[in-house]
């Protein structure tokens, strides 16, 4: 074999042939071409993941005299690979000095460059790097590393958070990338993963490790990106076995930063060992594992909370996520109350703007700020406050050519395809809190108890380097306290929790574009002195006092009843006849959520029971891991008009959806009876295609939907109402300029996706009546005919419901919303 086909194979990435093929090309070439043939095994040696190998190959490579840069290129790509990044940026510029000459090794310098720079988080410079490479590649007509580099910023983007633009930009590159390429499947899967879409991050990662055989570097990466997956999906033991197997193959590969990263995943996944969690994370921050550390320090300090003084520094850092944790750590060490607040809603901030971009994280990071600021006050108000503030919504914004697309997929059942289609969907969203869900078509509410007002949508993280993505907006730390008082920056945070330097907004990174503009560097603004931090505290708890009577103005006679963990402990908040009421109500098992007769007896004893709620109406907020409860089979619910609404202000919200235009009723295929309840209930009737339901859904006033619902757990949002021509989606609902006032979904399940309720809130609607359980086809046809009877005599629709429910039963069935 010859050194051409070992340079073949390896474009091919085949590099257990191209070893073959090299070693054979050594023994057959002449002195003059060793050098050359000894590069080529030392970039294959790293490749297959043998750092030591490489290096050892590199010294014979360079007693033959081979290029100095290019062998000084390879030594500093193989300092990145083993995780020693400040010195693989230095070698690599380095060699560069030498490279402009040669192209194709410039490109490769740059890309590794590129690399190093984004796990040393400073994403500006990487991304950079990756387009001064894409230039020269495409100078090159290297069409399938132009697509890399493409794709190595969406790394950049990962790495900042930026989950949107990641994904965005993985599938712009998809297209280039040769198939089979198993590190973008890998970067893929970890956009997945962050985005809490872990079943097709699985699917990626399957599909990369028989890709890998023979390069046993990124084989070790995709079982640790795999232990990840699991442990944000809950599967703790699948988590462990894959964290032991990627320990024991980074080191046989001498890979210390990535050992580091298997360590701390394997600490996560078992009763943790406190010293150790502190080597560990030393480790990971000496080796630019810096979420890995920060995250594994987080759950130590559970048990050992002095480790908390290590994170609360990282209010300062790149990225939204350390961001979040490093004022949750500054809270959690706050002496006082009022410094405790102030950290928590510096906090809600960070994790409210960048909600869309940190993923799944964001609902975890927002519940614990909450937890922390509840923690020792005797204020219901206050409680209730926290409560709502930390009640996070992504609400789609998606784009209809995309959802064709994705019901044509899934149609083919092209599941790749399919998948694609969702991740561009799901870029397409807006983050609120509870204090603004439902404020679409109507005005809005903002419950700011206890804190300031939190801006809703998501900042895209971008800044303009060399044309290109940028890694980084400017993250501002706003505490807008009491009526419209914009604090602004964090200097009146640090202040609040007793910090002496006014640090400004959080540390940025710096995008310079030809030398010129700096994107989001660090300001540091005069500190308030305390005075003005008395007034502000003074006109929050006003506007709050003022907002709740609001609500309360609107209840009547009705109780609202929120509920939320809080450190394990299901907390309850009340608001009955002007007053608010906090209450502890215990610890609960996931499994008590599960309906029957006598768990739904046990549960009604532990959470309803103990609020003395009389004969009332009820709306009820539901905590997190809530929404399989069917909710009318407890008890105190039977019988009763009940919602169940997202937040107390989109319930408030609701109550003021006016009346639409028209009624419709159609009917899905495959279910026998579906026709037959549409016909009785003598409203208009159409074609069950997407687009024809959508139409006539628009500014309607009662819809009923009777069809086969999917409900997904790893990916909610994609819950769906299958039609004649394909699913209809909670996204799809995003389109429509008006909600239908009523939407009645006579399906299995999709009460359980919060999608269809957020977005039909968001778009001026009042109620949604559907099922979180299975719904026999026959036997719920009796129980729609009298609630839609009940419903045209003017009767609302959670008395509707409870009533139909009383003779019918299915009591699956909730009016989410305002009944």
């Amino acid at each position: 074999m010859s050194h051409t086909e070992a340079l073949e194979s390896v474009e091919r990435g085949d590099y257990s042939q191209a070893l073959v093929a090299a070693r054979e090309a050594l023994d057959r070439t002449s002195e003059t071409d060793a050098g050359q043939v000894r590069l080529t095994l030392a970039w294959i040696e790293l490749e297959r993941g043998n750092p030591r190998r490489c290096a050892r190959e590199l010294r014979r490579a360079r007693e033959f005299g081979v290029s100095p840069a290019r062998a000084r290129c390879l030594d500093g790509l193989r300092l990145c690979a083993i995780g020693a990044y400040e010195q693989a940026v230095t070698e690599l510029s380095a060699a560069m000095e030498f490279l402009h000459s040669d192209p194709k090794w410039l490109s490769n310098a740059l890309i590794g460059r590129g690399v190093a720079r984004g796990y040393l988080l400073s994403l500006a410079a990487a991304d950079r790097d990756f387009a001064a490479a894409a230039r020269i590649l495409t100078q090159l007509g290297e069409h399938e590393r132009v697509a890399t580099c493409i794709h190595n910023r969406g790394f950049v983007a990962l790495q900042a958070g930026d989950l949107p633009s990641a994904l965005e930009l993985f599938e712009q590159a998809s297209g280039g990338i040769r198939a089979g390429r198993a590190e973008a499947l890998i970067d893929h899967a970890s956009a997945l993963l962050a985005a809490g879409m872990t079943r097709d991050a699985s699917a990626l990662l399957e599909r990369a490790e028989p890709l890998l055989a023979g390069r046993e570097s990124r084989l070790a990466e995709a079982v640790l990106a795999a232990g990840y997956c699991a442990l944000r999906a809950g599967d703790i033991d699948h988590a462990a076995r894959e964290a032991k197997r990627a320990q024991e193959l980074f080191r046989i590969q001498r890979r210390p930063a990535w050992i580091a990263a298997a360590d701390a995943l394997a600490l996560r996944t078992n009763f943790l060992d406190v010293a150790a969690a502190r080597r560990v994370a030393d480790r990971c921050l000496r080796w630019g594992k810096r979420t890995e550390a920060a995250e594994l320090l987080l759950d130590a300090a559970k048990v050992a909370p002095e480790l908390l003084t290590k994170l609360e520094g990282e209010r300062h850092a790149n990225t939204a996520r350390l961001r979040a944790i490093g004022w949750l750590a500054r809270a959690k060490l706050a002496k006082t109350w009022q410094a405790r607040s102030a950290a928590c809603r510096a906090g809600m901030q960070v994790v409210t703007e960048y909600a869309a971009a940190m993923g799944a994280g964001a609902s975890e990071l927002a519940a614990e700020l909450a937890a922390v600021a509840i923690e020792g006050t005797s204020s219901a108000r206050t409680v209730f406050g926290w409560i709502e503030r930390q009640r996070i919504v992504v609400l789609p914004r998606a784009d209809n050519s995309d959802l064709i697309q994705l019901r044509s997929a899934e149609a083919r059942g092209d599941t790749r395809e399919a998948a694609k289609f969702e991740n561009r969907i799901r870029r397409c969203t807006q983050a609120i809190t509870g204090d603004e869900l439902g404020a679409g078509s109507v005005d809005r509410v903002e419950a700011e108890c206890g804190g300031g007002r939190a801006v809703g949508s998501a900042r895209d993280l971008k800044a303009e380097c060399g044309g290109g993505l940028g890694a980084g907006s400017v993250d501002r730390v706003e505490a807008e306290c009491g009526g419209g008082h914009a604090a602004g920056s964090a200097d009146r945070v640090e202040a609040e929790c007793g910090g002496g330097r006014a640090a400004g907004s959080a540390r940025h990174l710096k995008a310079e574009r030809g030398g010129g503009r700096a994107v989001g560097s660090a300001r540091h603004p005069k500190a308030k002195h305390g005075g003005e931090l008395s007034a502000a505290t003074g006109d929050r708890r006003r506007g709050a006092v003022a907002r709740i009577r609001e609500l309360a103005a609107a209840l009547g006679d009705t109780m609202l009843v929120t509920f939320a963990f809080c450190h394990g402990e299901l907390l309850a908040c009340t608001i009955a006849d002007g007053r608010v009421r906090s209450h502890r109500l215990g610890r609960l098992d996931p499994i008590q959520f599960t309906y029957s007769t006598e768990l739904s007896a046990a549960l009604d004893r532990q959470i309803l029971q103990p609020l003395a709620i009389g004969d009332r109406p009820l709306v009820l907020i539901p905590a997190a891991g809530m929404s399989d409860m069917a909710w009318a089979a407890l008890p105190s619910c039977a019988g009763r008009p009940v919602s169940v609404a997202p937040s107390a202000s989109a319930w408030l919200s609701a109550t003021r959806s006016t009346r639409g235009a028209r009624n419709f009723a159609v009917a899905g295929p495959g279910l026998t009876h579906a026709q037959r309840e549409v016909a009785v209930l003598g409203h208009p009737t159409g074609q069950s295609t997407v687009d024809n339901v959508l139409a006539n859904m628009d500014g309607a006033d009662i819809v009923h939907i009777a069809a086969h619902g999917t409900f997904r757990r790893d990916a909610p949002m994609f819950s769906c109402l299958r039609l004649s021509d394909g699913p209809l989606y909670g996204y799809d609902l995003a389109r429509l300029k008006r909600a239908p006032r009523i939407l009645v979904l006579s399906a299995c399940e999709v009460a359980r996706a919060d999608v269809f309720t957020n977005v039909l809130l968001d778009r001026g609607g009042q109620a949604l009546i559907a099922s979180s359980r299975p719904v026999p086809d026959e036997a719920a046809v009796d129980l729609m005919i009298a609630l839609h009877q009940h419903l045209k005599a003017g009767v609302a629709p959670a008395r509707a419901l409870a009533d139909a429910q009383a003779r019918y039963g299915h009591l699956g069935f909730s009016c989410w919303g305002s009944g």
